[in-house]
């Protein structure tokens, strides 16, 4: 039996070879065992891209290790790309997926996005059964996929519609729909198909946990982020509200792990020159080492993730997992599924001052701090004892496609 992944995600290359990010490549890897053969079709990026190869080096470094599978390359899309330049690469698609499609059993669709509905048309037109994974909500993050809905806020009623339209057109002639999120399988339970949420897609296993009572002890109080840096998560209000920390008196270090954006990253160096805060932030740049990952969440006090739209992201349960008291925002699955003052401090989105204010409550409520290292350790503890990805992908199938056990 032959599978399908239709992902969203961007890939690089490096010898010959793709990478992809380290989560979705162990998935696939995990899936091969079970496929006669599993057909990967990802975006490529650019060498010149710097949100990809940042000082000429790519940020992905997984490469696939299983012989069965096979990768095939389209042309990728982001926030920046133009409303022309994104049909293109949709009309370009076409024959890619078409042919990759036609070639196997079960297809399994990564949304949200046209590309992917695109992808699920072109898997009724040929009878192929398939799956979909919602890995955010779509019309949350809608503002940040392409500059027009962002720059005007008339195109973003229509494109809410047609696109809640699209994912719940798609939805119902899956097989099984796995949502990431409490929010975006609301949205769906009253459809007769099966939807159920995902188990986290992530790397920490109960080795790596380490539990810790309380942070915040030492004079300096070492803030952490985590992520890529664009402008969807919000890293400008945090400088933002660390300038006003710093001016409160406060001994702050902030970590910003990851890359991203290179223009939103200039915008970031600027915002830190004009508020003269240089010597209390550090840009790491990306981390695949998951040893040396872990040793910048222990050394840390608090986790910050200001992010304006999300599914659930890793991070939080990565920050939890290694007893940090977690600050987001209170935004669509994050709020769903935390609980406020008890499993993380939930701020309004796009706001420093929120920030500020939620910070400084840490540094100074123990009793609040130790609260959120407890439930938010036990939270992370439940949640990724669940299983992996894969093999919840494989209980589905084998319960609503009997197919995957007669033909293996």
């Amino acid at each position: 039996m032959k599978l399908c992944m239709i992902a969203y995600v961007g890939i690089t290359e490096e010898n010959g070879q793709y990478l992809v990010n380290d989560k979705i490549g162990r998935m696939v890897d995990d899936l091969a065992v079970h496929f006669d053969h599993v057909h990967f079709v990802g975006s490529a990026t650019k060498k010149d891209d710097q949100t990809y190869y940042p000082n000429g080096q790519s940020i992905l470094t997984y490469g696939f290790c299983a012989n069965n599978i096979s990768v095939t390359a389209v042309g990728i899309s982001d926030g920046r790309t133009s409303p022309l330049q994104k049909l293109i690469i949709w009309l370009k698609r076409i024959p890619t997926y078409t042919k990759q499609i036609r070639q196997v059993n079960f297809v399994y669709i990564m949304m949200p996005g046209f590309s992917p509905f695109l992808a699920h048309l072109l898997c009724r037109r040929f009878g192929k059964p398939y799956s979909l994974y919602f890995g955010s909500d779509w019309q949350e993050v809608a503002l940040f996929l392409s500059k027009w809905t962002g720059i005007s806020r008339i195109f973003y009623g229509p494109y809410k519609w047609l696109s809640s339209w699209a994912e719940k057109t798609a939805v119902t002639h899956s097989q099984f729909t796995v949502v990431h999120g409490s929010q975006v399988l609301s949205k769906f339970k009253h459809l007769t198909v099966p939807v159920v949420e995902t188990v986290p897609m992530v790397s920490i296993e109960p080795k790596h946990f380490y539990r810790r009572e309380d942070t915040c002890q030492g004079k300096v109080i070492n803030c952490l982020y985590v992520g890529i840096l664009i402008p969807r998560k919000g890293i400008d209000y945090l400088l933002e509200a660390l300038s006003l920390l710093v001016s409160k008196g406060y001994k702050i270090n902030l970590q910003l792990v990851g890359s991203g954006d290179h223009d939103y990253q200039e915008q970031l160096h600027k915002l830190i020159q004009d508020r003269s805060i240089g010597e209390y932030v550090n840009f790491v740049g990306q981390i695949a080492d998951l040893p040396t990952l872990l040793s910048y969440y222990r050394q840390a006090d608090i986790f910050v993730l200001p992010s304006q739209g999300e599914g659930f992201p890793r991070v939080i349960y990565e920050a939890m997992s290694q007893g940090l008291p977690v600050i987001t925002t209170s935004i669509g699955t994050i709020a769903h599924m935390l609980i406020h003052q008890e499993q993380a401090l939930l701020v309004d989105p796009r706001s420093s001052l929120a920030l500020c204010d939620g910070i400084e409550r840490l540094i100074k409520e123990s009793k609040l701090r130790r609260t959120l290292i407890r439930a938010g350790y036990q939270f992370a503890n439940e949640r990724l004892s669940q299983g992996t990805s894969s093999e919840q992908f494989l209980a589905l199938m084998r319960k609503h496609y009997t197919m995957l056990d007669s033909q293996q």
